[in-house]
């Protein structure tokens, strides 16, 4: 591993963890071209893939996009929750629903790869926002 190749995962992963959400591998790399004018979408994929590996950055499948890890790696076993609604991404660990489902799987041969959520924010109807979240409608 070299040290530009250090610093420029570190770079990714400051940029993953001060986003609001998911963000593709693009929207990362836009991000970066103030910084790095002449870095190419390579560059910024096989950052992700390390950080993928050593489970810094989880690859969120159905948005096609990446977050930062919000457990710092020290898990295995991990869920994350996407709102439908704003793309808010939570990460949980969560040990036994995990093994749950793999049991699901390995019964039945089917798997669900996502579920609809909705955060506390995006379910709640307009008249029962609290009005700083009540843009104008």
């Amino acid at each position: 591993m070299t040290k530009r190749g250090e610093q420029m995962r570190a770079e990714i992963l400051a940029v993953l963890r001060e986003a609001d959400g998911a963000m593709s591998a693009y929207d990362v790399l836009h991000r970066l071209q103030a910084s790095h004018p002449k870095i190419a979408p390579p560059t910024v994929y096989n950052a992700l893939a390390a950080l993928t590996k050593t489970g810094r950055v989880h690859r969120v499948e159905s948005l096609k996009a990446y977050i930062a890890c919000q457990c710092d790696g020290t898990h295995k076993l991990a869920v994350l929750s996407i709102c439908d609604g704003c793309g808010t991404v939570e990460e949980r660990t969560a040990p036994r629903l995990v093994e749950n489902l793999s049991g699901f799987v390995e019964e039945t041969g089917l798997c669900h790869s996502d579920m609809s959520l909705r955060c506390m924010v995006c379910a709640l109807p307009v008249a029962q926002m609290p009005k700083l979240w009540v843009q104008n409608t």
